[in-house]
């Protein structure tokens, strides 16, 4: 009788256990954030917009109660180990303050931390949902691993680079520029997906050789005939989309959109993304201030891919905010979770700054006291109470 396969693992010293969450916390809502005209919650049946403050693992325990299997997208861009203490100088004092401390004695102790937190994520997935995590070449083979043990190989979708490249490249001695991150696609079931296309401009006086300008002028470039009947070849021959070839091959044509001077191409983006820079060469009216901020359209590019509108979006390390920013610009839903004081600040008032922006609710989880592996959080500072609070 044959056995089945068991799962591949990954160990360490001290592997946590995954064992059941403690009674889930009761957060502290402080404050809504409204616009008169929005339905409310209950009208709409779905999770409302709302912002934790607290252990992204208290928020997990207390959103298995409320949105299991309701989240459509957790996009997770956790610490990368670098041994770092990040801070920003975007304060009232203009003073250096630490945003997050990312600091830990080992790869066991952060992996230990990793752990149970995408487990509890992946139980917030709906049947379609997709798990994208952000990680960089150290860690990006251990978090696959992990990703494998949970949800099992078949689950992976994509392992997406983002090539960011140019100035700022982190040069080594013996080995190439470090000029990319990894992103790691994971999917509960069937996932949504929609093909995200880049569109080139071509100059009309430079024009590729596979794109042609037929008796009207109209540029086009063309396919194989395909598995097209005689039928369809005869009805597209009366829409003027049939090209012969010199050896009177048929193809098919496909007319492109263009303006006085240029023709424009849709060309399908593949799973290396080298035309997003990073927030070093992001405008300057999209920098938030905070340390690790990644640029809006890599995470509006995530979730056009990976959801519909209406979908739920989670990010739970969600730092400066740009998943949830992205989510309400894209008319998805959002939940979003940080520790650090500066993140829900930042958050908070980037989301404010938006137009049109909908109702959310900030809440405070209660502290859980540091463990043993983690490092302690410098003292909380109050997370603003009002939107038209200065910073």
């Amino acid at each position: 009788m044959p056995t089945k396969t068991p799962p591949i693992t990954l160990l360490w010293p001290n592997k946590p256990s995954l064992l059941p969450p403690n009674d889930p916390p009761a957060p502290q809502r402080l404050g809504t954030f409204a616009v008169p005209s929005e339905p409310s919650d209950a009208a709409l049946h779905v999770p409302p917009n709302a912002l934790y403050h607290g252990d992204n693992l208290l928020a997990l325990q207390h959103l298995r109660c409320s949105c299991a299997q309701k989240i459509d997208l957790i996009y997770l861009d956790p610490p990368f180990a670098t041994g770092r203490i990040f801070r920003t100088r975007q304060t009232p004092s203009n003073a250096p303050t630490t945003a997050y401390r990312d600091t830990w004695s080992d790869k066991a102790q952060f992996l230990s931390m990793l752990y149970p937190r995408i487990y509890c994520m992946t139980e917030l997935l709906s049947p379609k949902g997709v798990l994208i995590i952000h990680t960089d070449t150290r860690f990006s083979s251990y978090v696959a691993t992990l990703l494998f043990e949970i949800m099992g190989e078949e689950s992976l979708q994509n392992e997406i680079i983002w090539s960011y490249g140019g100035r700022g490249a982190k040069a080594h001695a013996g080995q190439f520029p470090r000029n990319h991150d990894t992103l790691l696609v994971f999917s509960k079931g069937t996932p949504t997906y929609h093909r995200q296309d880049r569109i080139l401009r071509h100059p009309k006086t430079q024009l590729p050789k596979h794109i042609l300008i037929d008796e009207l002028g109209r540029p086009f470039k063309t396919s194989p005939r395909g598995d097209y009947t005689d039928q369809s070849i005869d009805r597209l021959a009366l829409e003027g989309r049939i090209y012969y070839t010199r050896n009177r091959q048929i193809r098919i044509k496909y007319f492109l959109e263009h303006d006085k001077h240029h023709v424009l191409e849709p060309k399908q983006i593949g799973d290396v993304w080298d035309d997003i820079p990073d927030m070093m060469h992001c405008p300057r009216t999209e920098r938030s201030g905070y340390p690790t901020q990644k640029p809006l359209a890599l995470l509006e590019r995530l979730l056009r891919a990976w959801s519909n509108e209406g979908d739920t979006i989670a990010d739970l390390f969600c730092g400066s905010g740009t998943t949830l920013l992205a989510a309400q610009r894209l008319k998805r839903r959002w939940i979003g979770a940080d520790q650090s004081d500066i993140a829900i600040q930042t958050t908070q008032h980037r989301l404010l700054q938006t137009p049109n922006c909908p109702t959310f609710h900030l809440y405070r989880l209660n502290e859980a006291a540091p463990s043993p592996e983690q490092p302690s959080p410098d003292p909380p500072v109050p997370p603003p109470t009002s939107a038209r609070r200065k910073r």
